[in-house]
């Protein structure tokens, strides 16, 4: 129920007011009265009501002197002003002051109520908004703790600034791990799920932290009664939930130990996470020495043998003993994968992959999924290296057949003819290999053969020299000859002589 306090220097209106309004019925509660502005200072530290109606002139201090002196100290506060006096300025200075309304004497009952109704509402919103900033400056600052941007001490500190406590002295994290999410509505629907099914069992003091990895999201319970039972509890309801789910997502949660302090929120979330790599732990095995190593894979792979290489993937993470041997493994794969696609300098984004997020694992169900997805990155891999090999031997094809044939009068349609290319490609292979058109190129070669020709014959004429590297006009030699070597012909065999 939301407070009101009613300023205005007349006791009859005072109590005309408090007659005329069924507060009960807005979920309004009149707390007090006063006849002016100092004395109603007073009140509001007293009292703290979220609603005042305050009349302008009164004694010792007016309405604008309460307000000025009350908004800043009490954000929430909304004010709504009822005067005798229609006067321009007074009005200009309640707007300024962002007043509900200015309600002039003899109140209208319905405009009063209107202006309680909408200064209910804004209430409402300032305490929505509130409690979403608080929402989100406690999960940026849990992300900053598992991000390794904050201790724990730092975050206890960070949390106190806000006057932000825990209601109660255990905690525990439980991490969600839903797979396969389509887009970001799904994800939250489950989170939305989760939170229903934790307070179906009784846990309403909780805070939910999304956390900055793209699959994972983390719930800490803060709740003096909760056990082992209650989360098996939990787990097991959501299991069921998303086992009924008509698509090939899942939903996977790991939990820490129950803490009895909250020193410990960085371990807890990395226990948590441990907990989530179980599924593709096989408990009974030890680390064996491999067959392969690291090298044998990147052999593989360059060499393009397909089978070979996701034979050596899967032999390397084959049945870890421990999430951080299944990590550090998988970590030596993906950089012998980035290290080949810097060395080829192919054309791939690893951020397809997810590749750029911590505990990328936990995207999929189980470690068949993860050979999947090296498979088909490995494939992408090899058929890109082929690719460009195809692409420089063909380069080389090309080149070699203008430089061999610069002098006979060439087009790129003649050419792919000739090659069994298409012209186009003929073009874009010239222009990427020496960053000229082809016509560019042909112009060069001709008159870099013109100038040897020049020096070794001096006695032959221009237009013999033009008809002899493919120009059919000399003017037109003359004139490509001048633009590549910024003199003519002639200045060129005088300055050579």
């Amino acid at each position: 129920m939301y407070k009101v306090l009613i300023v205005d220097d007349n006791k009859l209106i005072r109590k005309a007011l408090i007659k005329r309004v069924d507060w009960e019925s807005l979920n309004l509660k009149v707390v007090g009265e006063s006849s002016n502005g100092k004395d109603a200072l007073n009140l509001i530290h007293d009292l703290t009501p979220h609603i005042v109606i305050t009349d302008i002139k009164m004694p010792l201090e007016d309405g604008f002197y309460l307000i000025q002196n009350s908004k800043t100290q009490y954000a929430y506060m909304e004010y709504i002003i009822i005067s005798g006096y229609d006067d321009f300025v007074y009005t200009k200075k309640a707007l300024l002051n962002k007043v509900v309304n200015y309600i002039l004497k003899p109140i209208n009952t319905t405009e009063l109520i209107n202006a309680l109704c909408k200064a209910k509402e804004n209430i409402e919103n300032y305490y929505e908004k509130k409690i979403h900033e608080e929402n989100n400056f406690i999960e940026d600052t849990f992300s900053c703790l598992f991000q390794n941007k904050l201790n724990n001490d730092s975050l206890i500190k960070s949390l106190e600034s806000r006057n932000f406590k825990f209601l109660y002295n255990k905690f525990v994290i439980l991490s969600f791990n839903p797979t396969h999410i389509t887009d970001y509505l799904n994800y939250k629907f489950y989170l939305k799920q989760v939170k229903d099914v934790i307070l179906l069992h009784g846990i309403n003091s909780m805070k939910f932290v999304v956390s900055f990895h793209n699959h994972l999201f983390f719930v800490i319970l803060n709740k003096n009664f909760i056990d082992e039972i209650t989360i098996s509890k939990i787990q097991d309801h959501i299991s069921n939930i998303f086992s009924h789910t008509n698509d090939s997502s899942k939903m996977y949660m790991g939990q820490s130990h129950i803490y009895s302090n909250s020193n410990c929120f960085k371990s807890m979330y990395e226990e948590s996470i441990k907990d989530l790599y179980k599924r593709f732990i096989n408990e009974k095995s030890l680390v064996e020495t491999r067959v392969y190593t690291n090298g044998n894979l990147q052999t593989a792979i360059e060499l393009g043998v397909l089978n070979d290489s996701c034979k050596i993937a899967k032999e390397l993470l084959r049945d870890p003993s421990n999430f951080i041997y299944l990590k550090s493994t998988f970590n030596t794969v993906t950089a012998i994968i980035v290290s080949i696609i810097s060395s080829h300098d192919l054309n791939v984004d690893l951020r397809d992959y997810n590749f750029h997020w911590d505990n990328y694992l936990l995207q999929f169900n189980n470690l068949e999924e993860i050979f999947l997805t090296l498979e088909e990155l490995i494939s992408k891999i090899i058929t890109l290296i082929k690719d460009k090999a195809n692409n420089e031997n063909t380069n080389a094809l090309v080149l070699k057949y203008i430089n061999n044939n610069f002098t006979r009068s060439l087009t790129l349609n003649s050419m792919g003819k000739d090659l069994h290319l298409n012209p186009i490609y003929i073009g874009q292979l010239i222009k990427k290999s020496t960053n000229m058109t082809f016509n560019q190129y042909m112009h060069k070669l001709r008159i870099d053969y013109a100038k040897i020709i020049m020096k070794e014959n001096k006695d032959l004429k221009m237009n013999q020299i033009a008809s002899f590297i493919g120009y059919t006009d000399p003017h037109y030699f003359f004139r490509i000859f001048k633009k590549i070597t910024n003199m003519t012909p002639r200045e060129f065999k005088e300055k050579s002589s």
